[in-house]
């Protein structure tokens, strides 16, 4: 029984030291980088384009549907 402690607080002083020399050695590690949001911009952009084309394409669809609508 003595020598099982024993040996364990050895392992466990080891294991701390070495613990300690990792996080001296080792660099911090980085901060993570904030998402880019590029993707989502990119289909909002295309999305405004594609309604202005259409909307200028229909334009008299669009009105008349509206129009419709409202009576």
């Amino acid at each position: 029984m003595m020598l099982g402690s024993l040996g364990g607080s050895r392992i466990s002083s080891s294991s701390g030291a070495r613990r300690e020399l990792e996080t001296k050695l080792l660099p911090v590690p980085p901060k993570p980088v904030p998402p880019s949001h590029r993707r989502v911009w990119l289909l909002l952009i295309l999305l405004v384009a594609l309604l202005a084309f259409a909307s200028r394409r229909w334009w008299d669809a669009i009105r008349a549907t509206v129009a419709a609508l409202v009576n």
